[in-house]
């Protein structure tokens, strides 16, 4: 029996940045990562700015990938200059901004700058009883306006002014906020969500001195499965950041194949995608669409496979764990989100488990085999401002394995993305292409446990009934787009 699928009438988003990855130019130099086990800052994860061969490939990579957002995190502390308003700006991480913006700016991707925490300059003093070494303690500022006017807007008219970095369009000061004991207040005084809102007003009204609003939007929230629990501890509070931020952002990383069964439990609480995508994230897109703001991944990863969940550090890197992140994100399009990062393009590998897209190593580029040829997929075809229009589909039973999105590329051009998470099973599928897509061959790439890379296949559409069918391997990702006539 085939599994039909149809193409909802109206869509769920548009995907205003694509698909990308995090570029963590640092994990550490301050705040929760250097308090942090966690973050030995051992090994280099970018080449060196003499290595010109390292750099080659590198720029090679992302002409591969195609990333259409970029989140750089870029570490405060080393830009702390001796007096208020004044920042170092002979740094390597500056040097590197500056390097990834050329391509950047030449190939349509938007950088988000990201600070991840507070300096220490403007923190609080961590509270007595709470060592430096105990991980996730990161103070919120002392004096938001001091932070805002004395910080932020010199960095930020340094990047976009006096290096002029066009790429840069976005920033986030703080990362994965009022969760886990990132930015916090001492014993809550002043109350650390009410605090976080002000810090938005300061940032906004420095931004606003510098001349600077024009040029850089402000995103909040960044929460990490908790969005819609921040705006609805907010509005208790009667308080908004929607007055001073221009998006808000979300990171996943606990979330499971609907027919998963959960792991231990770890810091927070696993979701099937059924629960905390298609309906929570579904809400949350809605409450901020209804703001007037977008809403998309800034993170996008999985602690269902490996890590600290069953002792297997190389678990992210395997083929069922690229399509459990793959998957979410795509059924977070279908949910109303604008689209994201997946953590992470470069990783040391011995923080946060085994994340890496890719390793620049001796001028010689190293992907990992099925995050790499998984995550490239959808950034190579899901394309910023494309329209997102999810599959509709009458597959039987409770839990549901096929799942895709009808995309509209910016030139008209239709993308198919399809996913059969069954573990064992082929699902054969049937899609009902509109007559003005009635092209008469379509080519099919395929992500599944042992094709990677593989030259595409074709597809042919019956030209009476318009419908497309094919037999989707079990665990894959699929992508199906018009040939081009030769």
């Amino acid at each position: 029996m085939s599994i039909h699928l149809s193409i909802r009438p109206t869509s769920s988003v548009e995907l205003r940045h694509g698909v990308g990855w995090n570029w963590a130019d640092f994990l550490g130099s301050g705040g929760v990562y250097a308090r942090s086990s966690m973050y030995p800052l051992s090994t280099p994860c970018v080449p060196d700015l003499e290595d010109e061969a390292g750099w080659r490939v590198l720029l090679a990579t992302l002409d591969d990938l195609r990333p259409g957002f970029i989140r750089f995190g870029l570490p405060p502390d080393p830009h702390v200059g001796d007096a208020p308003g004044r920042i170092v700006t002979d740094t390597v991480h500056l040097s590197r901004l500056e390097r990834l913006n050329e391509w950047a700016a030449r190939n349509g991707c938007t950088i988000m700058l990201d600070t991840f925490f507070i300096p220490a300059r403007y923190e609080f003093p961590v509270p007595p009883g709470v060592s430096d070494g105990k991980n996730w303690v990161n103070m919120a500022a002392v004096d938001n306006d001091a932070y805002a006017g004395d910080f932020i807007a010199p960095l930020l008219r340094h990047v976009m002014v006096e290096r002029d970095l066009q790429a840069v369009r976005l920033f986030n000061p703080v990362n994965e906020p009022l969760i886990y004991g990132c930015y916090q207040t001492p014993g809550n005084q002043p109350d650390a969500f009410l605090h976080y809102v002000d810090m938005y007003r300061a940032l906004d009204a420095a931004l606003r001195r510098a001349g600077l609003r024009e040029r850089v939007q402000l995103v909040g929230i960044d929460g990490i499965e908790a969005g819609l629990f921040c705006l609805e501890k907010l509005d208790a509070l009667g308080a908004s950041l929607d007055p001073y931020v221009d998006a808000y952002s979300i990171h996943y990383y606990f979330e499971l194949f609907d027919w998963m069964t959960p792991p231990p439990a770890r810091l927070f609480s696993w979701k099937h995608l059924r629960d905390g995508v298609d309906q929570d994230s579904a809400r949350l897109a809605l409450l901020c669409r209804e703001r007037g703001k977008p809403l998309f991944i800034a993170e996008a990863g999985t602690f269902a496979f490996g890590m600290g969940h069953n002792g297997d550090p190389a678990g992210p890197t395997r083929h069922e764990a690229a399509l459990l992140t793959a998957e979410t994100v795509l059924r977070a399009w279908n949910a109303g989100i604008a689209g994201g990062a997946f953590w992470s393009l470069f990783n040391s590998n011995d923080a946060d488990g085994w994340w890496a897209t890719v390793q620049i190593r001796e001028g010689r580029a190293m992907p990992a085999t099925h995050p790499y040829h998984m995550y490239r997929l959808l950034s190579r075809h899901a394309r910023p401002g494309s329209t997102v229009y999810p599959l509709v589909s009458d597959e039987a039973g409770p839990v549901r394995h096929v799942h895709g999105s009808w995309l509209i590329l910016p030139d008209g051009k239709p993308v198919v993305i399809l996913i059969n998470d069954h573990l064992t099973e082929t699902q054969s599928v049937e899609l009902a292409l509109p007559p003005q897509h009635k092209a008469a061959l379509w080519s099919w790439l395929s992500k599944d446990a042992v094709r990677v890379n593989e030259p595409p296949r074709s597809l042919t559409i019956d030209a009476t009934t318009h419908c497309m069918r094919a037999e989707l391997a079990p665990m894959s990702l699929n992508v199906w787009q018009p040939e081009v006539p030769r």
